[in-house]
């Protein structure tokens, strides 16, 4: 249960968009530099953005923030669709197992049409993307190495990257 309930934070989180991704890297800061109680949720939205984004160029964070804003601009029904996501998302303590299956289908199919509105909006996105995908699945690899030395169930994480066509 505890694997599924990380596997869910993980899978969603870049479902959702950059800003919601806290992902540890080598390049960003420790977690514990997470923002104090009470800051604003846009600025602790930003301070996630930027731990997610750390391990790319400036320009290339730069890149993907602008693609990911233009997209979900242009597309009101993605906007609202992730909004509904983020309100729907459910306690990671206390949902089943099958809840957290249903809402991991469900982000999943948001990410691609996020992504697909991204790389509509910047059409050579695509490599950076595949950067981010990459990293997250070491990301999660990382994470379940950890807990199957720790006693948690150990499964081979799943990957970000768009499907094959």
């Amino acid at each position: 249960m505890r694997f599924s309930i990380l596997l869910a934070a993980g899978l969603t989180g870049w479902a959702m968009g950059p800003a919601l991704l806290a992902a540890s890297t080598t390049n960003a800061a420790p977690a514990s530099t997470a923002p104090p109680v009470g800051t604003p949720p846009a600025a602790a939205t930003e301070a996630h953005q930027n731990k997610l984004l750390a391990f790319l160029s400036k320009a290339d964070q730069d890149r993907v923030l602008s693609a990911h804003s233009k997209a979900v601009a242009d597309n009101p029904a993605l906007k609202t669709e992730g909004d509904s996501l983020k309100q729907d998302r459910p306690d990671m303590q206390s949902a089943t197992p099958e809840e957290l299956m249903e809402y991991m289908e469900k982000a999943q199919a948001y990410q691609q049409k996020l992504r697909e509105a991204m790389l509509k909006e910047d059409p050579g996105l695509g490599p950076i993307l595949d950067q981010i995908d990459k990293h997250m699945s070491e990301m999660r690899a990382k994470r379940a190495q950890s807990m199957s030395a720790g006693g948690g169930t150990n499964a081979a994480a799943p990957t970000n990257a768009a499907p094959a066509h």
